[in-house]
């Protein structure tokens, strides 16, 4: 299993309805099922249906609904229904976590839920089945952990503005093709969400996701880096950003 990254990209949101195509070039691929959402992966926005993809790796974002707290769990397509929880929300909130999933026998996964409104998916990448031909991209190496941004300093940069991208090239990356990395938003001015992506255009993805002012909120993010190990993040909001760096893919 290695990780192939991939550019974020949107492949469901639950808001809009099943099949509409969305701006990424998605279909949009969900089916409302009997526990949630079953939400087909394989042949969409990078990730391969031949097979050489055993999991894939999103960024779920969960919207609450009315009630006073609810869950998201995310398991193979067609599996047995777990208890797991890969998603918590208060009522009122928006929050987003990383998943790493296996893919079902149709290249799909399940989103069961309980006392969820909607669901937003993007896929950052998937990890190779015992199909994909032998190589070496992809490999898991662990670093010494670094603070590479932190706007209170500021370090790397000043206080993210709304809308507006910011960036820099992560030191000691090399030649990796991906960075893993906590990602923390505090002293929000309002609500909004953050976006960590290697191109200069952001992409319409959510990585973090804030409720309102004075919030302190952190996730950990599987990134794909662009040229020179570059880095771009977009918040929506003011805030200060902190990123700290964990490990990266070959």
């Amino acid at each position: 299993g290695r990780f192939i990254a991939l550019d974020p990209a949107r492949l469901v949101d639950t808001r809009l309805p099943a099949r509409r195509p969305l701006d990424s070039g998605s279909p949009n691929p969900w089916t409302s099922t009997s526990v949630g959402w079953d939400v087909d992966v394989a042949g969409h926005v990078g990730v391969p249906d031949d097979g050489t993809a055993g999991a894939v790796v999103l960024s779920i974002a969960a919207i609450a609904g009315d009630a006073p707290g609810g869950v998201l769990s995310a398991y193979p397509g067609g599996g047995a229904i777990t208890t797991t929880s890969n998603v918590n929300v208060l009522r009122g909130e928006v929050r987003a976590n990383l998943v790493v999933v296996p893919l079902g026998s149709g290249g799909d996964v399940t989103l069961g839920i309980k006392n969820i409104a909607d669901v937003v998916v993007d896929v950052v990448g998937y990890v190779t089945s015992d199909a994909a031909p032998a190589a070496t991209a992809g490999r898991y190496r662990a670093i010494q952990t670094s603070r590479v941004v932190d706007t209170r300093i500021p370090l790397g940069f000043g206080t993210m503005q709304p809308n507006t991208a910011a960036g820099l090239a992560i030191p000691g990356v090399g030649a990796a093709s991906a960075v893993v990395q906590n990602l923390t938003m505090t002293n929000t001015a309002a609500p909004g969400h953050l976006s960590a992506h290697p191109s200069a255009t952001t992409p319409v993805v959510s990585n973090l996701n804030v409720n309102g002012p004075n919030q302190i909120r952190a996730v950990l993010a599987f990134t794909k880096l662009g040229a020179g190990g570059r880095m771009n993040y977009t918040s929506h909001a003011r805030t200060e950003f902190v990123v700290d760096v964990l490990g990266v893919f070959s």
